[in-house]
């Protein structure tokens, strides 16, 4: 199970607006500022309602995403435009032409980006099982 300690900014009905204080596997990625998941960026996720009763806003949390999940979701990202890439291929290698296949693969591939797309916005649906780690000091003020 992949799992990451967050601290809640903002909830939102089943959607809290969270953010890392640390991603130990962006530490050394060169590419952290182009992915969208660097340390310290906020980010939305959605909890099953059960679950919201006890948080509050400046909460540490732990959010876990089911083990095959994470596989499920990288397999949504990349398969279809490699599969649409190399579908347009072999389409366009029959014509015996380079200039076709090249054309072809580029639909294909592009075919498999908006199949990606479209994969994307079902798979943010995804409810994270959360486990509140530390909570936020209980006092008068609202937070």
């Amino acid at each position: 199970m992949a799992s990451q300690q967050v601290r809640i900014l903002a909830i939102r009905g089943n959607t809290l607006l969270v953010e890392s204080s640390a991603a130990s596997a962006c530490g050394s990625c060169h590419s952290k500022q182009q992915c969208g998941q660097d340390a310290g960026a906020p980010h939305e996720i959605r909890v099953a309602p059960e679950q919201m009763a006890s948080l509050r806003v400046l909460d540490t949390i732990s959010v876990s995403l089911p083990s095959g999940q994470l596989l499920r979701m990288a397999m949504s990202a990349y398969l279809p435009s490699l599969a649409g890439l190399l579908a347009g291929l072999l389409i366009g290698s029959a014509s015996g032409s380079d200039g076709l296949t090249a054309l072809s693969g580029a639909i294909g591939f592009c075919t498999g980006l908006g199949l990606t797309r479209l994969l994307g916005h079902k798979a943010r649906t995804v409810l994270h099982e959360v486990r509140a780690v530390q909570g936020a000091a209980r006092t008068g003020c609202a937070g």
